[in-house]
């Protein structure tokens, strides 16, 4: 078991940010560079024939403040607290293809709890 790396702190990481924060950032970027893009896709009705519902009362920004209030005050203070507590958002320098995947599913299988159960 000495080949496999012990997990660290963010403090003794180096990291300017707590690891829970630049994981909550990078995925606000990569699902809202996704939302952006469809909105903007469906302004322009590239996406027509995939549209299930055809009621574009609001735009994608008079929805924004809805759409942040979970990710901002209910999502990042979770992931920071379970980082805090050592259950999740621990730094590993090298992480393995298994690991990657197992934890990813865990991440997936934690925002389902908490966001629809």
């Amino acid at each position: 078991m000495d080949h496999i790396p012990r997990p660290t702190t963010p403090s003794k990481a180096n990291l300017i940010l707590p690891v829970s924060v630049i994981a909550w950032i990078s995925h606000m970027i990569v699902f809202h560079t996704g939302c952006a893009l469809a909105a903007v896709w469906g302004k322009h009705k590239l996406l027509q024939k995939y549209k299930m519902h055809h009621a574009d009362r609001l735009t994608y920004g008079q929805v924004m403040p809805r759409v942040l209030f979970n990710p901002i005050c209910v999502m990042l203070p979770c992931m920071y607290l379970l980082e805090r507590s050592g259950l999740a958002f621990y730094y590993v320098k090298t992480q393995g293809l298994g690991a990657f995947i197992f934890n990813s599913a865990w991440m997936s299988l934690g925002h389902d709890v908490l966001f629809y159960i």
